[in-house]
């Protein structure tokens, strides 16, 4: 569930950078592949900790409110 908090809330910032045109749709289309195959290459299982850390922080955060 943390994993599915933190894409949620990334997916979240990308579509309002999207909207509010910070960021042009190809950019972060660019930026979310990247990310992709940042995390299957050998820098995955650190990347892969560091998103599950952060999705649990978020999904506690939540549940506090």
């Amino acid at each position: 569930m943390s994993l599915l908090a933190i894409a949620v809330v990334l997916g979240a910032l990308i579509a309002l950078f999207v909207k509010a045109k910070w960021v042009r749709p190809m950019s972060g289309l660019v930026c979310i592949l990247f990310g992709v195959l940042l995390a299957a290459g050998p820098a995955g299982p650190p990347i892969q900790s560091a998103v599950l850390q952060a999705g649990i922080w978020v999904d506690q955060s939540l549940a506090n409110l």
